[in-house]
């Protein structure tokens, strides 16, 4: 009995693993999908409001993936130590029936989502998450609501169940007066609930009140959130649009009046640049410069930005020539005022280098780069950068 008891227990532990890889696989099939909708947006096949609708739809069905998973994981891990915990109980029970009051005491100020003082009711509404993950992935919106409803009546207090039945219900209808004092809600019972942090800020950015937006996004990152968490906020952009919501608006909200600091802002900017998004990320660079006008970083990438736009002319086939020469003048105005601040920092050497090479003046770029070649301290993804384009060639083509 006991050799038929454990081949059970490794069948059910070999079937559980088998259900946490098809989940895995699932939760990789809606980030893909999140990735895809993003590429579909940017290349216009799909419009703002299919756009935002989907990409809510796979954001949540995401969210409810990774509590499956993490569900059944946590139930393998509970079976496979059973026994042990078994033994533990019928050795202690002395100890456990001294320590009792105490116990029960410390553990209704140390609670986390979905944990409760039973463990019977704690099943209980386990099982009825799970079950209203399933509908809020299958998109049975009202089903997941009436779950998270039956968790309420047993926990009032279950966070998780309090966070998501906000943003089913904000899903189903976008009213952000009835989805945000459920967020609120969450956040008193547990400040560092991750989930609750991030709809919290999407539906305040949704409803125009970026600055609190960016407060709980503040407050989202000092929760050490899990990586999932964190990847929901990256592949939502939504730091990104915050940040344009609040400094690219017709009146820019000075850096000072929000939670964010200028490193921030311009790591913000730069990612922008990176996508093109130009306009974008010029209005953070700007804030930056009006909260800290010195900011050499701000000054070189705003600078590089803009001499790469000069550079790629299909990018700049809709402006007149005027244009260009003030884009042209731009570019070297943010450089040469980076250098002014640092004349030895690196990445405005070496880029002010290369806008001056493609500005047929090999001397000006040689000049740079000889400044660049005498520091102690050159990054390598500059020297890789030098080397990938050949720019030490100026160097002999003006010896």
């Amino acid at each position: 009995m006991v050799a038929e008891r454990t081949i059970s227990k490794g069948a059910e532990r070999a079937v559980s693993d088998d259900e946490v890889a098809a989940l895995e696989e699932q939760r990789e099939y809606l980030l893909k999908s999140l990735d895809d909708l993003e590429q579909e947006y940017a290349a216009g096949d799909i419009d703002e409001v299919d756009y935002a609708e989907l990409k809510d739809d796979y954001t949540a069905r995401a969210a409810a993936m990774i509590r499956t998973i993490d569900a059944r994981k946590a139930r393998v891990a509970s079976a496979a130590k059973g026994g042990s915990r078994r033994l533990l109980w019928l050795g202690g029970i002395v100890v456990i029936a001294v320590l009792a009051g105490i116990f029960i005491g410390q553990a209704s100020g140390t609670r986390r989502a979905g944990e409760v003082g039973s463990g019977d009711i704690r099943a209980s509404t386990r099982t009825l998450l799970i079950q209203a993950d399933d509908a809020l992935q299958n998109q049975r919106f009202e089903e997941a609501i009436e779950l998270y409803d039956e968790v309420l009546e047993v926990e009032p207090s279950n966070v998780e169940a309090i966070t998501y039945r906000a943003w089913v219900g904000y899903r189903m209808d976008p009213v952000a007066e009835l989805a945000l004092p459920g967020f609120e809600e969450a956040i008193a019972f547990e400040p560092d609930y991750s989930d609750a942090r991030v709809f919290n800020a999407i539906v305040l950015l949704d409803d125009d009140q970026p600055i609190a937006a960016a407060e709980q996004l503040k407050a989202f990152d000092a929760t050490e959130p899990p990586p999932f968490m964190q990847s929901l906020v990256d592949d939502r952009s939504l730091r990104e649009n915050i940040m344009v919501a609040l400094f690219g608006a017709e009146e820019p909200v000075p850096i000072d009046d929000t939670a964010f600091d200028v490193d921030e802002v311009v790591a913000v900017a730069r990612s922008l640049a990176q996508f093109a998004a130009v306009n974008e990320a010029k209005a953070l660079f700007d804030a930056v410069l009006v909260a800290e006008p010195d900011h050499v970083e701000a000054h070189t990438y705003a600078g590089w930005m803009l001499a790469q736009l000069w550079n790629t002319p299909e990018l700049t086939t809709d402006l007149d020539d005027s244009e260009v020469d003030d884009l042209l003048e731009s570019a070297f105005g943010f450089l040469d005022t980076a250098l002014e601040i640092d004349p030895t920092y690196p990445d405005a050497l070496v880029y002010r280098a290369f806008f001056r090479r493609a500005t047929d003046d090999p001397q000006g770029a040689a000049a740079d780069l000889n400044v660049f070649n005498e520091l102690t301290d050159q990054p390598p993804q500059l020297v890789g950068l030098i080397e990938q384009f050949d720019l030490a060639e100026v160097l002999e083509e003006t010896s």
